[in-house]
């Protein structure tokens, strides 16, 4: 399996279908970002309150969970829930 990486600023401009969003979590707390679409995937690391995050429009709903979630690119690659992004 091919492992995958967060995009630099050069590589991001060549993305399409990609949203730049707003990470929010509500509280004065980081947002983890997972490995993939749901709580029982491994935390690969997190994003501060206010970071913008851009999602590749990749989505994922995990019944388990009971939540959406979105693949991000930037600023590192990973899976967030889509309640931190401002999705409901």
């Amino acid at each position: 399996m091919e492992e995958k990486k967060a995009l630099n600023n050069q590589e991001l401009d060549s993305v399409s279908g990609g949203v730049m969003r707003t990470v929010d979590t509500r509280k004065n707390m980081d947002a983890v970002v997972r490995s993939g679409p749901g709580m029982s995937y491994p935390q690969v690391g997190s994003l501060k309150n206010g970071t913008q995050a851009n999602t590749t429009g990749n989505t994922s709903y995990n019944p388990q969970d009971g939540r959406t979630w979105y693949e991000i690119n930037y600023p590192m690659y990973g899976w967030m829930a889509g309640s931190l992004l401002g999705y409901f």
